[in-house]
């Protein structure tokens, strides 16, 4: 899957700037890649936090190998942070990849971005997260190339239901998630305090250009599958860059 390492994470991690001193706390941290980077990158301190044990045990795995000081966390992004020692208001920057497009309600869209605003201090920080495109493209194939493919369940229909399939190493992996609006994130978002919102379109790192060439990737910048979303707790312009 090429995009993952030429756009998702190079326009995630330039959304993001430096980490040199941040406390992150990585939220649906999956097996813990982007926990490991922030950490390698300088974080003055690392949690990952996830729903799925399976994926919590395997990070914790790897650590246990490594030795890098991070700490995982087995808790659904939908729950306060409550009754969990060290996280409330503890951290700079809250990182969600693709966590917001599992919501399956307005409800449960709401509960993760006040999670990420209760790990924020009172007098603010930062949430950057990437999440399903609200316009992503319907035309069967469009995304084929970029090693996945996704299919409507229920068009037009607000949170609608969306089938994603990932080739990874030549294996089809399915995926139920959901599809809201841009409207339906902001407001999800200006309910938990984040009033400066912006909205990033991927780009191409100057390898994966080198390396496909220009036309492989017009079809996905173009109209990409993700976008990501950079939210501060501060009064802004915010608008789509």
């Amino acid at each position: 899957m090429p995009f993952r390492e030429h756009v998702e994470s190079h326009s995630l991690l330039k959304a993001i700037g430096s980490v040199a001193g941040l406390r992150v706390l990585d939220l649906g941290c999956g097996t813990g890649v982007y926990a490991r980077h922030f950490r390698a990158s300088g974080a003055l301190r690392v949690v990952g936090m996830d729903a799925a044990a399976a994926m919590v045990e395997y990070a914790r795995a790897f650590e246990r190998r490594e030795r890098r000081p991070i700490t995982y966390v087995h808790r659904d992004a939908t729950r306060p942070l409550n009754g969990i020692p060290g996280l409330d208001g503890a951290f700079d920057l809250v990182v969600a990849v693709y966590v917001l497009s599992f919501a399956a309600s307005k409800g449960e869209l709401a509960a993760i971005c006040a999670t990420a605003r209760q790990a924020l201090p009172p007098q603010g920080g930062r949430f950057t997260l990437i999440t399903l495109h609200p316009d992503f493209a319907h035309e069967p194939g469009w995304y084929r190339h970029y090693g996945m493919t996704l299919a409507s369940v229920e068009p037009g229909k607000e949170g609608e239901r969306v089938r994603l399939t990932a080739w990874v190493d030549g294996r089809p992996m399915a995926l139920k998630v959901h599809r809201w609006s841009a409207a339906a994130y902001e407001q999800a978002l200006w309910e938990a305090g984040f009033l400066n919102i912006t909205w990033i379109r991927p780009e191409v790192s100057e390898a994966g250009r080198r390396w496909y060439g220009d036309q492989f990737w017009t079809p996905y910048l173009i109209c990409p599958h993700a976008l990501i979303v950079d939210a501060t707790t501060e009064p802004g312009d915010g608008g789509t860059t």
